[in-house]
């Protein structure tokens, strides 16, 4: 029964007027409100399990592939938090942002920063290519080195963007700068919302 009152109970306060106290309770009251659960869960299962006899199952990584597998698993996941790529870092669909040493994780409010690459955000400012216009659309910025890759790839555009308080302007033959195919391929960033609240990122912008 508790199970099922509680993300019920969560609906209803979504669909009703928003306050001081939804909005908190929508925004981080949420995960604390699945502690008790997720302790009943833990303390349910250890029952079922010793009543069973299954305890003594060795649950331990003898296997080097199985420990490697497991270390990979790990730390593509803290990826994001290292700002080392912020794109397949099992953040699919979250309103997670890790940009420039700052983090909105309900936990984890700082980054470590192991790259230099959200350091320099662009916020397109016009343009004659619709991909890039989606930028402009849905307020969301864009690491320069991303923009420029996708410039050296469009030779055609034209783009002013703003960096800070530096605004630039020119075309793609002149602007793009390719990225080598593995950093291309591997070290991808999403675009990161320039408006409050963050939004949830549902699909991948062009310049990725």
């Amino acid at each position: 029964m508790l199970i099922a009152a509680v993300p019920a109970l969560l609906v209803l306060v979504s669909l009703g007027p928003m306050n001081a106290a939804t909005v908190w309770l929508l925004t981080k009251g949420v995960f604390i409100v699945w502690i008790p659960f997720l302790l009943w869960a833990l303390v349910s299962t250890h029952q079922q399990m010793r009543r069973r006899g299954d305890l003594d199952v060795n649950l331990r990584l003898r296997d080097p592939i199985a420990i490697g597998l497991v270390a990979i698993v790990v730390f593509n996941g803290l990826t994001p938090h290292l700002e080392l790529k912020t794109g397949y870092g099992w953040n699919m669909y979250a309103n997670l942002v890790t940009a420039q040493g700052e983090s909105n994780h309900f936990v984890i409010r700082r980054t470590l920063p192991l790259t230099d690459v959200q350091e320099r955000l662009a916020e397109v400012e016009q343009s004659n290519d619709p991909g890039l216009q989606a930028y402009i659309d849905s307020g969301y910025l864009l690491p320069e080195r991303r923009l420029l890759h996708y410039l050296s790839d469009h030779r055609q555009t034209s783009v002013r963007y703003t960096v800070g308080a530096e605004t630039i302007e020119g075309t793609g033959a002149q602007l793009g700068v390719p990225l080598p195919v593995l950093v291309e391929k591997w070290q991808l960033f999403r675009a990161v919302d320039a408006r409050r609240p963050v939004r949830c990122q549902t699909t991948w912008l062009p310049a990725r």
